[in-house]
């Protein structure tokens, strides 16, 4: 097991970036940049929750590794930009399924950094698991390091974009 704590500093508001994490062209263009062999997004603004599924290809990694995860992997992305507590905004839960499976279950927060409405502090933080019998711990550190920190990079990155317009 592995822990995610990702930070970020985001010109933008709390209300509009919750926005745009139900935009589906954002999301469109963040799932994209996975390269994927497939994909799905879905929103329901309801539930202040998108769906992001896709399928990529393990083509890019050694064979030796490859031969533990299988030729694709599935992964699922839902976010939740709003819940009823007061502890957080929402959530992030990612999964991977496949020879090699996985979770994360991570609470979203978003509040004004320095009283600045405009400006807002996001952090994901919970743990991730991957479940790859003794292999586990390095797995899920890798997963996290490698696939996990940057994917929400690039997500916040989108954000950031579409805010200044």
């Amino acid at each position: 097991m592995a822990e995610v704590a990702f930070a970020r500093d985001i010109a933008c508001g709390r209300d509009r970036i919750r926005e745009l994490l139900l935009n589906r062209d954002l999301l469109t263009q963040f799932v994209t940049k996975q390269h994927p062999i497939e994909y799905d997004v879905g929103v329901d603004p309801d539930t202040w929750s998108s769906t992001v599924t896709w399928v990529i290809s393990t083509d890019g990694i050694p064979r030796v590794f490859r031969g533990l995860v299988g030729g694709t992997v599935p992964i699922r992305l839902v976010i939740v930009s709003r819940t009823g507590s007061p502890d957080e905004d929402g959530s992030v839960h990612v999964d991977v399924d496949g020879k090699v499976a996985g979770r994360l279950r991570a609470a979203l927060r978003m509040t004004p950094v320095d009283q600045d409405t405009a400006h807002t502090a996001l952090a994901i933080r919970g743990p991730l698991e991957i479940r790859a019998g003794l292999l586990g711990g390095k797995a899920s550190s890798m997963s996290r390091d490698h696939v996990i920190l940057p994917m929400l990079g690039q997500l916040t990155d989108l954000i950031e974009q579409w805010c200044a317009g």
